[in-house]
């Protein structure tokens, strides 16, 4: 007897609101993904398989283009479905990147001494 992992889509946010955040994330690392694939993809999970492995499947074959975004695609299907972290992908400190990097060197040499 297999195991069947729970379908993907929670509640929360509706499951058109999920998946639009899912094909922000995919973009956001570097995959060239339109309103075409986002409505392509919603069709196929409303429709389509009903676990979390088919639809895992059927996601990664609609919205992989090359060989490098197949690779990629489940380390960032966990992080955005799973909160598990990208595994190469450094995460950010505390406060941001921003906050870590402290002021600019050029403000202390632009700024007077009372506004440092």
């Amino acid at each position: 007897m297999t195991e069947r992992a729970a379908p993907l889509l929670p509640a929360a946010g509706g499951p058109a609101a999920r998946l639009r955040g899912f094909i922000a994330h995919l973009r956001g690392n570097g995959f060239a993904l339109g309103p075409g694939e986002s409505e392509a993809a919603l069709s196929l999970l409303a429709a389509g398989p009903t676990d979390a492995r088919a639809q895992r499947l059927a996601l990664k074959t609609m919205l992989t283009g090359d060989r490098g975004e197949w690779e990629r695609f489940d380390a960032l299907f966990d992080a955005y479905w799973y909160g598990r972290v990208v595994p190469g992908r450094p995460t950010a400190p505390k406060g941001g990147a921003r906050a870590a990097a402290g002021r600019p060197e050029l403000w202390d040499k632009a700024l007077p001494p009372e506004a440092r």
